[in-house]
């Protein structure tokens, strides 16, 4: 998918040659979504996957990844599976 990039290190736009600059967009879109809340976005208050409150936890629900597959495929970032690796990594196949 093609959009405005954002440094992944500080979230700001890109700037090149004085314009947003356009790319592939698709990571940044699946970062944005599993860092954010629901509420996060007031247009649609109910997207927002959240990650961090996993940090620590004893792994992510079935009922979480369901959520993830389907918001990630709804955003336009094709997931049809999402799943913790045994280093703690989410995986999105």
């Amino acid at each position: 998918m093609k959009g405005i990039l954002t440094e992944s290190a500080t979230g700001d736009i890109c700037i090149a040659d004085g314009r947003f600059a356009i790319g592939e967009s698709t990571s940044d879109v699946a970062e944005r979504l599993m860092l954010s809340a629901q509420g996060d976005f007031k247009e649609r208050p109910l997207v927002g996957l959240f990650v961090a409150q996993h940090i620590g936890s004893n792994g992510l629900s079935p009922f979480w990844c369901g959520r993830a597959r389907r918001q990630l495929n709804e955003e336009g970032v094709p997931a049809e599976r999402v799943s913790l690796s045994a280093d703690g990594t989410i995986v999105i196949e």
